[in-house]
């Protein structure tokens, strides 16, 4: 069995690799999960053991807590409303949308549940193992709705902001609020060994607490556990450090156990199921512009900045997106990462709850 896992790492780094290359958006996750299920599908030889998830759940938890910084919590005291009325919206609409789709489809309650959070692709895919999901059918569904959103992202910021400027004036695309952004720190600076002392302080953390995480049965504990040893270091300290080869190591690996698990069956319940996934993508879309639209009533942000913190999007790529468009990226980006953080805490044990209410 060591040789076939061999096997199927490699052939998950290499699409990976390849997808990266080509630009996808999570390009090291999405490849390596592809790949691997096509070489599952075709010869049913793909291994990987039960023990790798701890280690990849480790490092995608340590990945999002080594974003949090101090000048992200002094950025979030000024955000804090439209935060929590961002994320309060999105989980709603998450439990709304996973329920009508597990009703209207072959799909079962925990895997709707999952497949249908604003949470992050590789994140949904692991604690859909943790709650008895399927991995295969929360990331065909995520996957999908992460690419619709960035693709239609920009078309309707290019709509939405010339009428609302029309209506409020420039005011709508500027910030109401004096203080500026802080700057991020960047540890580009410090010293090679430096940098390799904290790498490996990050990932002994990480590693360890996961497992903590893992075996105390919670749900989602290691990638939490893990996110939280992680993020807490980074804010003490500010000695967390997950270079970008490390990062795309954990989502190739993240891809390679999805990618693992991945079946024939699964791939056509998604297609049957197209059109109510579609129709639900779409109210995505449209809640988008309702949430920014409240987020800049509520807040003393740039519409911009509003439209953008509630695409349900990767975070990676809709701060590009923002970049691009000559938006705030630290104000998206804040806002981002706390709904991220804030769904992978609390979706785990609500969708356990709604599982036992309905199934008792």
């Amino acid at each position: 069995m060591l040789v076939y896992f061999w096997i199927t790492i490699g052939i998950g780094f290499l699409g990976g690799f390849l997808c990266l290359k080509a630009k996808l958006p999570a390009g090291m996750l999405i490849g390596a999960a592809v790949s691997v299920a096509a070489f599952n599908i075709a010869t049913g030889l793909a291994y990987f053991p039960e023990w790798m998830r701890i280690f990849s759940a480790s490092l995608i938890g340590a990945f999002i807590g080594d974003r949090v910084t101090k000048e992200d919590l002094l950025l979030l005291r000024h955000v804090i409303k439209p935060a929590i009325i961002l994320l309060a919206c999105m989980l709603g609409y998450s439990i709304l949308s996973g329920s009508i789709l597990s009703y209207h489809s072959a799909i079962d309650l925990p895997t709707a549940l999952l497949s249908t959070a604003p949470g992050g692709l590789a994140e949904m895919a692991l604690v859909s193992i943790d709650l008895g999901g399927n991995p295969a059918t929360v990331t065909s569904i995520q996957l999908l709705r992460l690419l619709i959103i960035i693709c239609f992202t920009p078309a309707i910021m290019k709509i939405i902001i010339p009428r609302f400027e029309q209506k409020w004036g420039d005011a709508c695309l500027e910030d109401k609020t004096t203080e500026t952004s802080p700057a991020v720190v960047s540890d580009s600076a410090a010293p090679p060994s430096t940098k390799y002392k904290n790498l490996f302080l990050t990932l002994s953390l990480a590693l360890s607490c996961g497992t903590i995480g893992y075996y105390s049965r919670l749900p989602a504990g290691a990638l939490i556990f893990s996110m939280a040893s992680v993020g807490t270091l980074n804010i003490v300290t500010q000695r967390s450090y997950m270079p970008r080869p490390v990062r795309r190591m954990a989502q190739a690996l993240n891809g390679t156990l999805i990618g693992n698990r991945i079946q024939l069956a699964d791939l056509i319940v998604v297609y049957h199921s197209l059109p109510i996934i579609l129709t639900l993508i779409a109210g995505w879309l449209v809640l988008n512009v309702i949430l920014g639209v409240m987020l800049y009533k509520a807040s003393n942000l740039s519409l911009k900045v509003c439209l953008f913190a509630a695409s349900a999007g990767g975070i990676n790529e809709i701060g590009l997106l923002a970049e691009e468009m000559g938006v705030n990226m630290t104000q998206v980006m804040v806002l981002q990462l706390s709904r991220l953080v804030g769904v992978i805490c609390l979706y785990p044990t609500a969708t356990r709850l709604i599982i036992r209410l309905f199934t008792g």
